[in-house]
């Protein structure tokens, strides 16, 4: 069977259990799994992480079952897995890592990808997950994999400059108020479906002017700022239709 894509991994990190702003991703992998239009819908658990397949749209959907800070075990058996081997049949491979990104406000998605260094000993990535998943995704790649990174707004923070016990309490809180459970569902939610339709997009080379000649997102602050302009202009024919 063909694909207008290549195949695409979405592999989310958090910690287990009930879901807090910290495990954002995992609530996103959730829903991107009841919307999509496959009628596969649970993932399976392979103790260090859950899985499931839709070979319909050529997609694998991963739960990190780790902390937070040990997101690179649940890659890295993924990784040794016989799905994995037999999935990917030596194609390149898309892998978009959903997060919670506590610098941007609830109601927004980022983009970015891993600052390529020599060692992991200059890792500059200030989320834990990201910096455990750094050395094991960028430099012990051996496959043709393209890894982006999709943050999901958590904030804003509780305060400006908040010590870390402070920080911890917040990340590790569920989503209490309903204006908040609203935004995650309402914007949050759709602003990601917008972004990842897009990112099919442009690595299925649709967008010349867009991709290099592997497919890959060529400029991402330019992609960040072609989706913040799209969801402003979503919104406001939403508004004009009510």
């Amino acid at each position: 069977m063909s694909y207008s894509h290549p195949p695409i991994i979405f592999f989310s990190i958090g910690n287990p259990g009930p879901i807090t702003r910290h495990s954002v991703g995992h609530f996103m992998l959730k829903r991107l799994m009841e919307f999509s239009n496959s009628s596969i819908k649970q993932l399976h658990n392979y103790s260090l992480y859950s899985l499931s397949i839709d070979s319909l749209n050529n997609i694998i959907y991963i739960k990190s079952n780790t902390y937070m800070n040990e997101s690179s075990k649940a890659w890295n058996k993924f990784k040794s897995s016989k799905e994995y081997k037999s999935f990917l049949k030596q194609q390149v491979v898309t892998v978009i890592v959903l997060y919670d990104d506590f610098e941007n406000n609830l109601g927004t998605i980022k983009l970015k990808q891993f600052k390529k260094n020599k060692s992991n000993k200059n890792n500059n990535e200030s989320h834990n997950g990201l910096k455990d998943l750094k050395f094991a995704m960028i430099d012990n790649n051996f496959n043709d994999e393209t890894i982006y990174l999709l943050g999901i707004g958590i904030g804003p923070k509780p305060s400006s400059n908040p010590n870390g016990e402070i920080m911890k309490q917040w990340i590790l809180s569920p989503f209490n108020k309903q204006s908040e459970k609203i935004k995650l569902e309402l914007e949050s939610f759709k602003l990601l479906q917008l972004y990842i339709d897009s990112m099919i997009q442009q690595i299925s080379n649709d967008n010349d002017n867009d991709n290099d000649n592997n497919g890959m997102i060529k400029d991402i602050n330019k992609f960040n700022a072609k989706m913040t302009k799209l969801w402003k202009r979503k919104q406001e024919l939403e508004i004009s239709q009510t």
